[in-house]
């Protein structure tokens, strides 16, 4: 096998990309925690996320422009997961679409 730089950068960025998902599926479960009230495990969570986001700031050249990591200010952007939000509107979780057909499983 060789030792071939694109293919080697190629990997790289399907990392990179799998660590976002990683962040985002993170983040999007800790909101969703949070609004159940399970604010330890929410926080614990997005915490998480602000990592990976963070670590792929210091280490991406298309972000290190930049050159700091996240500051508190930005940080406050993400809802806190140890109280619950005031906005009636961001407590409720929608339902699921049932409105959908559900494939049969074969037996």
């Amino acid at each position: 096998m060789s030792d071939d730089p694109t293919g080697t950068a190629g990997l790289h960025e399907q990392v990179r990309a799998a660590r976002l998902r990683l962040a985002d599926c993170a983040a999007d479960l800790g909101t969703l925690l949070r609004l159940l009230g399970e604010h330890a495990e929410a926080e614990r969570l997005l915490r998480r996320a602000v990592e990976i986001y963070e670590a792929d700031r210091r280490t991406h050249p298309a972000t290190t422009s930049r050159g700091t990591p996240v500051t508190s200010e930005e940080l406050s952007c993400i809802p806190s997961a140890s109280k619950p939000s005031s906005s009636a509107e961001a407590r409720q979780v929608s339902p699921p679409d049932t409105t959908s057909p559900v494939p049969a499983v074969p037996s």
